[in-house]
């Protein structure tokens, strides 16, 4: 399988709308999927509050729609909810569960998209 092609969100436009510093020279195309990802945030341990590593999170995905040579446009992705029907039960967004957690343990949000985000493309969702 070939290595995934890595990149950094150069320009924010909108709320739906970005830009990567990645293009065609580096192997990019049209219609490619990329994650973004947030800044590294310390894990602690809650015993010795003694740091214990630090993890990536995922806050995004986008798809390219223009490539140029040093650089794509890409735009987040439509909502299943947006589809307008007569069989509304056939178009279902997947959820997950929340969990059941204590509001004064939740860390401030790191998991932001920002200029200079990591971006990495996804290759296989198997």
């Amino acid at each position: 399988m070939p290595e995934p092609i890595k990149g950094k969100v150069a320009q924010i436009f909108s709320e739906y709308e970005l830009a990567l510093n990645i293009g065609s020279d580096q192997g990019v195309v049209k219609g490619m999927i990329f994650a973004i990802y947030s800044s590294p945030v310390p894990l602690f341990d809650p015993d010795t509050n003694e740091e214990i590593g630090q993890v990536t999170m995922e806050t995004n995905r986008v798809e390219v729609y223009t490539v140029d040579k040093r650089y794509s446009l890409a735009h987040s992705f439509f909502s299943a909810t947006q589809i307008s029907t007569p069989f509304p039960t056939l178009f279902k967004p997947y959820s997950r569960k929340k969990l059941n957690i204590n509001r004064d343990d939740l860390m401030e949000s790191e998991a932001i998209i920002k200029v200079g985000s990591i971006a990495q493309q996804i290759i296989d969702e198997k």
